[in-house]
């Protein structure tokens, strides 16, 4: 009986001795827990940028924050968050933006903000090259094919001195190279509303021996529609357009663009209150949905979606989470969260984001859609306005162990051990 109670006593205050670093709600949510290190990213204050998405190389990990008063990039170590360099050397400030769709490849990690591209060496932390591009403002560096960068520009603030349409960065050099102009619809187009035509997408693919290009264009604005998506594919190996304009949606009048995503021949795009999947190879549209009805408002954000476990994650600023069949559209799932998130995050069936809303972490069950965690910044404590970023940084299991999850309030950058 004795040993019975002594065990029963035991057992009770080694539970409540783990519960003090991991603390549930009432749904089974994880609500707190204890990171694995904290590591300083901001020895002053004012705006910060952030990173779009995860800049992982050899045991570091990349985060913003603030030096001397100054933007900065450090490599932490995902072991212990020890600074390992912190990287200073950009062109101008960019506090209050992010470096969005940067590419990793081996060491380097290129990315643009507007004006300025560059080629950051992270096992030392030094520049490789850096441009400024005053008169051509050309963004998403986002599709990396056989070690050569491929990507589109916009015609705001062109200026007219280059050609709209499909680049390729010199990657010793980080010039822009000129590779094909696109078709543009310009009849009835509206002047001073600060949106112009903007190649969103240039992404190569191998199909049948030959390289092609797809393409996908947001034309100029007209009256009533602000966003009209097309696309096109060109034969880069025979010089030689399969198609030149195919429609992807009928005109939105909110919302953004953000980068699509690829599977196998398909591509998804989301614009304004749309998602469109379409085949790549032929311009047909497979299936179009839109985020509309008594729950969702008529002019929303939608972040860039996820494919993972043959599933589509998209999120939209009518406080949803979705989850779609990528082969019909067909919604599986969705979740209630607040307002527009970080770029998505997958690891061992699991989605990792953190929302704008109310600046919490929060891990999604992949399969049903259920909320595993919703924690919220350990600093706010300090600061009301240290919630976490939208950025969430993945660091891959290594050794046996589980992945990690990084993630920055401005004030400190946080790893905590992944759900699986």
């Amino acid at each position: 009986m004795n040993r019975g109670i002594l065990f029963l006593t035991f057992f009770m205050l080694s539970n409540f001795s783990c519960s003090k670093d991991t603390v549930l709600d009432n749904n089974g949510t994880i609500i707190s827990l204890k990171p694995l290190w904290q590591s300083s990213t901001n020895d002053g204050s004012g705006a910060r940028f952030m990173i779009a998405q995860t800049a992982f190389y050899d045991n570091g990990i990349l985060v913003s924050g603030k030096q001397n008063n100054t933007d900065a990039l450090m490599m932490l170590d995902v072991n212990s968050g020890d600074k390992k360099w912190v990287f200073q050397d950009f062109l101008s400030s960019i506090s209050s933006y992010s470096l969005d769709f940067p590419v990793v490849m081996k060491n380097n990690f290129i990315c643009n903000e507007y004006y300025f591209n560059m080629n950051l060496d992270m096992s030392t932390g030094k520049t490789v090259w850096k441009n400024s591009f005053f008169d051509y403002s050309y963004d998403r560096l986002n599709n990396l094919f056989n070690g050569t960068i491929y990507c589109g520009n916009r015609g705001i603030n062109n200026l007219g001195k280059k050609p709209v349409g499909a680049y390729k960065l010199d990657m010793q050099t980080g010039t822009p190279e000129f590779i094909l102009p696109v078709k543009i619809d310009t009849t009835n187009v509206l002047v001073g509303t600060g949106h112009s035509d903007d190649v969103s997408c240039v992404y190569p693919f191998v199909y049948n021996l030959d390289t092609l290009i797809s393409i996908v264009v947001t034309d100029p604005p007209i009256s009533g529609y602000r966003f009209r998506l097309t696309t096109s594919l060109y034969n880069l190996s025979k010089r030689v357009w399969v198609y030149e304009r195919a429609p992807l949606s009928n005109g939105s009048n909110g919302g953004v663009n953000n980068k699509p995503v690829v599977s196998g021949n398909n591509m998804y795009v989301c614009s304004g209150v749309g998602f469109t999947g379409f085949d790549m190879l032929t311009g047909n549209i497979k299936w179009s949905t839109n985020f509309t009805g008594t729950d969702s408002p008529s002019s929303f954000l939608t972040s860039s979606p996820l494919i993972a476990d043959n599933k589509i994650f998209i999120q939209n600023e009518n406080l949803y989470l979705y989850c779609l069949d990528p082969k019909s559209g067909i919604q599986l799932w969705r979740q209630g969260i607040f307002g527009t998130c970080s770029q998505m995050t997958y690891l061992n069936g699991v989605v990792y984001f953190v929302c704008g809303g109310d600046g919490k972490l929060y891990a999604i069950d992949a399969a049903n859609g259920n909320k595993l965690w919703a924690i919220p910044s350990p600093d706010l404590k300090i600061s009301s306005g240290a919630s976490f970023d939208r950025y969430v940084g993945l660091v891959p299991p290594q050794n046996g162990q589980k992945g990690k999850i990084v993630v920055t309030t401005g004030l400190n950058a946080y790893c905590y051990e992944a759900y699986k």
